[in-house]
């Protein structure tokens, strides 16, 4: 989840994400983590270009955190995909 405490409590039942895989695929927007960080049990990518909104009803069980280290790259990322 990288959507802020205050849009999370404003509007009812959504959240913004960034999706994981474990298939490495090129690409700056790209950012690898690997386990135990947030709760992963393979070495995973975080798909910082593909940002969505989504009900939190759809998000089942708690992962975990990544380091405050990996959460500054996503959000230097998503920066960059957001500027104008």
């Amino acid at each position: 989840m990288v959507s802020a405490d205050w849009f999370n409590a404003s509007s009812p039942n959504l959240v913004t994400v960034v999706p994981l895989t474990t298939r490495r695929r090129a690409g700056p927007m790209h950012l690898a983590i690997q386990p135990p960080e947030g709760g992963i049990r393979r070495a995973s990518f975080i798909l910082c270009d593909r940002p969505t909104t989504v009900s939190h009803l759809r998000l089942r069980d708690r992962w975990g955190r990544v380091a405050p280290g990996t959460m500054r790259q996503v959000n230097v990322r998503l920066r960059t995909l957001l500027e104008t």
